[in-house]
């Protein structure tokens, strides 16, 4: 993007001198470079064409402008944005700056988060004013909630806010009368303009764009277990958000307890005369929760739960404040579908078959493939059903056995087709007369 020349020349200053005080350090993780098919194409011109000017609503608009008619495509090739391949699979250049993956392509994330997210990084806006988020619910809402930065759809909106629905999100370029119009990634699969109307349905909210650094947000009831070395999640991740805001720095709060966040649990901890072990206990969580709202005394105390997806239902974590009762829902998860396994049961002579499926999670089971009894078989007439060796006496009739044309049964049936044998052999033998 274009910069005026005065704030590049401060810039390269600025940059020497950092260097120059603390020399040059090699990079850990490869930075995301722009793909061959993004940089040839219209849309990365015309991104860098783009003068910001310092205010980030109109930058944040601008970039989003430089966009329109960006296509998804069906692979990295597409990354371009023509649509070359004509398969429309969440391949895009967004999605791939914010996981730094080719081979991401949207299936577990919405690239109209990450879209948004992109044309923040460009204008220049920190992600304590717009999250850096690629899932709109719990990464998008949940967060503009948690910093009391999330308005009802009644609210009017002034160009650069966000506006989310339930799965969706985008920037908000102008308002007119009642009409709002918006940028939005993944809009019929391009980056597009959308018109809604003052207190549509279809409009979950919005995230009011702010010049100011997020206010802390909330503090997590104990979860009931210690974190220590080698713990992760949410937990850690506002553990870490705490230690850095009272003033013990352990790092970027990535979510992963390592050793700096132990360092700083430690420090933390000889600071307010606990013992020094680097774990973070009941006893630290409630001097951490004294200290936070000491600094913050209107912070929300949020107690946690976590309920985990069933076969049909998702899952969610909801997140209530016991002081003031406010509440809101995140991390949702897509229901588990079930895992049935199968069990066949054969047809007997008197029983029919039936094929069991059976969920391995939560029982539920259904039959089909239902086979009637086939009967009971006595080709020999001997009262015993050939299938299953059960004595069936005269109640079904025999079929005919024997070359005299007759159907024999009883204890005596096997002597009398023997007989009827020896005799139909002799009269063929000498002839009847």
């Amino acid at each position: 993007m274009k910069r005026s020349k005065k704030a590049s020349a401060v810039c390269c200053a600025l940059m020497l001198a950092a260097l120059l005080c603390i020399g040059f350090v090699p990079a850990v993780k490869a930075a995301y470079t722009v793909s061959d098919a993004y940089r040839n194409s219209p849309f990365f011109a015309a991104v860098n064409a783009v003068e910001l000017t310092g205010d980030a609503r109109t930058d944040l608009v601008n970039v989003a402008r430089s966009q329109l008619g960006y296509i998804e495509g069906g692979e990295p090739g597409d990354f371009g944005g023509g649509g070359l391949t004509g398969v429309c699979d969440n391949y895009t250049e967004y999605i791939y700056w914010y996981f730094g993956d080719e081979n991401a392509h949207g299936d577990d994330y919405a690239w109209c988060a990450a879209f948004v997210s992109w044309c923040a990084d460009k204008a220049g806006i920190s992600a304590d004013t717009i999250p850096k988020f690629a899932r709109v619910q719990s990464e998008g809402v949940a967060v503009f909630q948690s910093w009391d930065r999330f308005r009802p759809s009644t609210y009017t909106p002034e160009p650069g806010d966000l506006i989310f629905y339930v799965n969706h999100v985008g920037i908000v370029e102008y308002t007119q009368d009642d009409k709002i119009v918006s940028i939005e990634g993944n809009y019929r699969d391009q980056v597009q303009k959308r018109t809604n109307y003052a207190g549509s349905k279809s409009i979950l909210g919005y995230g009011v764009l702010s010049d100011e650094p997020a206010p802390w947000p909330a503090y997590l009831e104990y979860p009931g277990s210690l974190q220590t070395v080698g713990s992760d999640g949410l937990v850690v991740k506002w553990l870490q958000r705490v230690l850095n805001d009272l003033g013990f720095d352990c790092g970027a709060a990535d979510g992963i307890f390592g050793n700096n966040t132990k360092n700083a649990v430690m420090r933390f901890q000889t600071a307010h005369g606990l013992t020094s072990d680097g774990i973070a206990g009941q006893n630290t969580w409630t001097a951490l929760w004294q200290a936070l709202h000491a600094k913050y005394p209107d912070a929300h105390r949020f107690r946690i739960t976590v309920t985990e997806p069933t076969c049909t239902e998702g899952g969610y974590t909801s997140y209530a404040c016991m002081i003031c009762r406010y509440g809101y829902a995140a991390d949702e998860t897509e229901a588990l579908g079930h895992a049935y396994g199968i069990r066949i049961t054969p047809p007997t002579c008197t029983e029919g078959g039936i094929t069991t499926y059976k969920c391995v999670r939560c029982g539920d089971t259904y039959m089909k493939d239902p086979i009637d009894p086939p009967g009971h078989t006595d080709a020999d007439g001997d009262g015993v059903c050939d299938l299953c060796s059960q004595y069936i006496g005269l109640e079904i009739e025999p079929q005919s056995n024997c070359v005299c044309g007759k159907a024999h049964s009883g204890p005596f049936a096997g002597f009398l087709r023997f007989f009827h044998k020896i005799v139909y052999y002799f009269k063929n033998l000498f002839g009847k007369k």
